[in-house]
């Protein structure tokens, strides 16, 4: 395969549960500790559509948001002022079950995921993975993000475009009203799409056994923040998936 080289619902809001996400705060550096490189597309079998790829460090991730349909459209939600159309998964769906929500303690899923192929839902390791060879969570977000959405603008973060190659957008998160709580701090009264804008969310496939088999973990970056956090979100929260490639 040939490649051309180019140069952080719900808080944790127990202060003991917030101290369980791994994360290892570093100094932003100027620049990203490793090379971001334009990887070739892969199509996705199942629906034929094409994605951009990009390699971080010894991974290759998915360089757009997994679009693919496990059974109908009711996740998919158009924004025009962030450029494209996104689609949102709970947990069990990411999972490659059905968005019904299970008491799943014991949970025993193929790493896959709802991913194509050659590809899988990535866990908190693996997103650790891409954070280190960033710089540390501390620094990542600053060259994972697009430069397209945020709002305000991206600010302080690494000024050279060929660096934001991973292209993370902020298309936000979809909360049931009657579960989820928005990162504000609030419990909206309805179900609502939330943070666009603002904020990019992401699925792991880790799951939070010790936290009432209601939850797992999740990946955030917002526009304000350098860094990549991990947190703990309701099941039935809706989000983003990136996949990250099987072997390299």
């Amino acid at each position: 395969m040939l490649r051309k080289p180019i140069l952080g619902i719900f808080l944790l809001f127990a202060a003991a549960c917030q101290k369980e996400s791994p994360t290892t705060a570093v100094e932003a550096p100027a620049v990203a500790p490793v090379k971001i490189i334009e990887a070739d597309p892969v199509v996705d079998a199942r629906d034929r559509r094409t994605y951009s790829t990009v390699q971080i460090g010894q991974q290759e991730w998915m360089a757009e948001n997994l679009e693919f349909d496990p059974k109908d459209s009711v996740w998919s939600r158009a924004n025009p002022g962030l450029i494209a159309s996104h689609r949102y998964y709970s947990w069990p769906s990411a999972m490659g079950g059905d968005t019904v929500l299970p008491n799943w303690c014991d949970v025993n899923k193929p790493p896959r995921g709802v991913c194509p192929a050659g590809w899988h839902l990535p866990d908190t390791s693996e997103w650790l993975v891409l954070a280190r060879s960033l710089g540390g969570t501390e620094a990542a977000g600053q060259f994972l993000k697009g430069t397209v959405g945020w709002d305000p603008p991206l600010d302080g973060s690494a000024p050279d475009t060929g660096l934001h190659l991973f292209n993370a957008r902020p298309f936000g998160y979809w909360t049931r009203g009657d579960q989820g709580f928005g990162l504000s701090g609030h419990t909206p009264p309805d179900s609502a799409f939330l943070e666009e804008g603002s904020r990019a969310a992401y699925w792991t496939r880790s799951n939070r056994v010790d936290f009432s088999c209601t939850s797992a973990w999740a990946v955030f970056l917002a526009a304000q923040d350098r860094g990549m956090r991990l947190l703990v979100v309701p099941r039935v929260t809706a989000l983003n998936i990136r996949c990250v490639r099987d072997t390299l």
